[in-house]
């Protein structure tokens, strides 16, 4: 993930849109909420989704980040930090217009209701 070229980055709204596609910032908060793990008792970074565990492999300087990032308590405050890593991203994606809200709409809506449900709704 981090320093890789992204499909997020501004050059695809500024100049075009100037606004967020709805798909790009659901997919941003899905793996944004795909990076909320705990470290299990061997060390490894688990994820859980709908009552079932997974592994996330993923460097140990990616990993610590995100499992900082969700000790933030405000939703907001927490994707704001996200998505201004710019050793992820390449820049600093909470500059795109609508990008920041919008992401932390769909994060909620991920937690609340299940990344599942949310996929139907844009069906």
């Amino acid at each position: 993930m981090e320093g890789a070229r992204t499909p997020f980055a501004s050059e695809l709204y500024h100049g075009r849109r100037n606004y967020a596609p709805s798909v790009s910032p659901f997919s941003l908060a899905a793996l944004i909420a795909f990076y909320n793990g705990k470290r299990n008792d061997t060390g490894k970074f688990i994820g859980t989704t709908e009552s079932r565990e997974y592994l996330i492999n993923d460097s140990e300087k990616v990993t610590a980040f995100f499992e900082k990032a969700y000790q933030i308590n405000d939703l907001e405050e927490m994707t704001r930090e996200i998505l201004a890593k710019r050793s992820f991203w390449s820049e600093d994606l909470t500059q795109i217009p609508t990008l920041h809200s919008e992401v932390t709409t769909y994060l909620h809506k991920i937690q609340t209701k299940g990344v599942r449900a949310c996929i139907k709704e844009f069906n």
